[in-house]
């Protein structure tokens, strides 16, 4: 087997697109990609590291420096939205969006954590469903 060597995150973001990965979605410390099933097959990426990071003697970053990037949320970057950002469009309490969440039996798209995140057609289905 032939050794493996550093690759570019962008090249294995592609890679693992073509393996059937989807994403990657913002959430946690890091970004993730997701295949089939919810609670399997998560792959968490590292970020990237940035010119401006420092690193002791050891070798290890001490934080990001000056200019490190912006954190984007998984509902600008992928079009995944959360309970209460499914609520907030809707102009209802979480706890009715939550009701028919489980009324419906819908899965979350992706999942992080506690934090669940779910599609735009998740919306549509609870939108019809509350009227």
């Amino acid at each position: 087997m032939p050794p493996l060597g550093p690759v570019k995150r962008k090249d294995l973001i592609w890679h693992l697109g073509q393996l059937g990965f989807e994403g990657p979605y913002s959430g946690g410390k890091h970004q993730f990609m997701v295949k089939g099933d919810i609670t399997q097959r998560v792959i968490t990426l590292a970020r990237p590291q940035t010119e401006n990071q420092t690193q002791n003697q050891t070798g290890k970053p001490t934080g990001r420096g000056k200019g490190g990037k912006k954190k984007m949320n998984a509902e600008k970057q992928e079009g995944l939205l959360t309970l209460g950002g499914i609520a907030k469009e809707l102009g209802i309490s979480d706890s009715k969006v939550k009701k028919a969440i489980k009324e419906l039996a819908i899965q979350p798209k992706a999942k992080k954590g506690v934090c669940s995140f779910y599609s735009r057609e998740a919306l549509a289905k609870i939108k019809s469903a509350l009227k």
